[in-house]
């Protein structure tokens, strides 16, 4: 499907597309709707710096807009809109500025949020893709053309936990290292480490998958199988590293976790190492191991570090047979890092092409909130409410919610505020479900 094609009925929204000969990208006799095309695609401008745009941006009804002229001229029953919507969605849904930028990235090779233009534009925090499609279709009802809005609502929950480590002591001898620890410092639950390693479904603290697949459960029974899924990423790598855990060399341990998974309705994805996402390689051999054990095909996916370095390297997803893709988000700072609260088909910048992969936007990773190297929200009544503001935005425009807690954030021994938000962030979906007309057909 060409791009811009694609751009427009996404703009039009889900069951639209019976309106899309209404609208044309540049002058059509019979369009109802002109979208005045920039510069943005000419050559020589595309792919180059002179293709970013400038801030201050300018604003159409409201919404800020990337290219173009915030102007509507009406003139026998045609609506020409001057602002490039087309462009400025394109820009957002394929994260081309980090094509463009790619001298800015972070110690792990990931483009910062807050050196996104969607953060220092002051409007990341809300799903601008989305509003252009209120803009196309309001003036689509302006020429006559009587078009829905799309439902209000969560579309789907994806209650999504990355698998980092499944415990935190693995042996005797770290179980050791870690009690002398706690003897030299004084420190509470010293002889616990020996104990975890012994029993660690009892004591370690960071095995809680039992609590989070029964809170999560409560969700899911509400929203139903086809609008809540629980998610879990296993990484396949067997060598430990500093950013990898390699807990798949405990082949018993980790298949048991995944049959306790299975046999509580969960799905699992692959989650792709921190080496080989640096090797950009297709890493076939790290989800064959998940697979062997799972037994089932795998085609979900979320780098470990949110360290998707480019937008090229879904073109090695796309080649192991990964068909959606829950790594956007970015790590420093939460909000619609697409654009849009919809899932999306990812178009290669490169090419233009329009790919089989979807791209499902994060709503909140956990640790983005409160670390303060990222967002550094402190109070948990801040972060909550942080977080309903992005959830509202949701809600109005029928997208979906994409949830990333990690297992050993929500530990009773964990002294930070996660446990406690996530268990309200649920009861606010639960609350939220009354007033949620979406269909479970739909």
């Amino acid at each position: 499907m060409d791009h811009v094609e694609y751009i427009i009925r996404f703009l039009l929204g889900e069951g639209n597309d019976v309106f899309l000969p209404m609208v044309s990208y540049g002058p059509q006799e019979n369009a109802k709707v002109i979208i005045e095309p920039s510069s943005f695609f000419e050559d020589g401008v595309y792919m180059t710096e002179k293709s970013l745009p400038k801030i201050p941006l300018q604003k159409l009804e409201g919404a800020e807009i990337l290219y173009g002229e915030p102007r509507i001229i009406e003139s026998d029953g045609q609506v020409r809109i001057c602002a490039d919507l087309v462009a400025s969605a394109f820009f957002l849904l394929t994260r081309y500025e980090e094509c463009v930028r790619r001298d800015i990235r972070d110690e792990h090779g990931r483009f910062p949020g807050k050196e996104s233009l969607p953060y220092r534009a002051g409007f990341l925090h809300r799903p601008i893709v989305d509003e252009y499609g209120m803009l196309l279709r309001r003036y689509l009802r302006q020429c006559g053309v009587e078009i829905p809005e799309p439902a209000p609502g969560y579309r789907h929950i994806w209650l999504t936990h990355d698998v980092d480590t499944i415990w935190n002591w693995s042996n005797y001898y770290r179980a050791l290292r870690e009690v002398a620890r706690r003897v030299l410092f004084n420190l509470p639950d010293k002889t616990l480490p020996l104990k975890a390693v012994r029993n660690y479904k009892q004591f370690d603290p960071s095995y809680t998958f039992p609590w989070l697949t029964e809170k999560d459960a409560q969700v899911r029974q509400l929203y139903g199988a086809e609008r809540c899924t629980p998610l879990y990423f296993f990484m396949g790598c067997t060598k430990e590293s500093d950013h990898d855990d390699g807990y798949m060399r405990k082949t018993k341990r980790t298949k048991e976790l995944l049959r306790y998974l299975r046999d509580n309705d969960c799905a699992v994805g692959y989650h792709v190492s921190y080496q080989a996402s640096i090797k950009r390689t297709e890493p076939p051999c790290e989800i064959d191991r998940i697979e062997a054990l799972w037994g089932k095909k795998i085609t979900h996916n979320r780098n470990h570090y949110l360290a998707s370095r480019e937008p090229e390297d879904f073109r090695v997803l796309l080649n192991i047979g990964i068909t959606d893709d829950f790594t956007m988000g970015y790590a420093d700072v939460a909000g619609f890092r697409l654009g849009t609260s919809r899932p999306v088909n990812w178009i290669d910048p490169a090419n233009r092409n329009v790919t089989n992969l979807r791209l499902h936007p994060m709503t909140v990773m956990e640790c983005t909130l409160d670390r303060k190297i990222y967002m550094g929200i402190q109070k948990e009544d801040d972060a909550y409410h942080f977080v309903c503001e992005l959830l509202s935005r949701i809600y109005e425009h029928g997208g979906e919610i994409v949830f990333l807690w990690h297992n050993p954030s929500v530990s009773e021994k964990d002294p930070g505020y996660h446990r406690s938000l996530y268990q309200r962030l649920l009861r606010h979906l639960i609350e939220c479900h009354d007033r949620c007309p979406i269909d479970e057909t739909n």
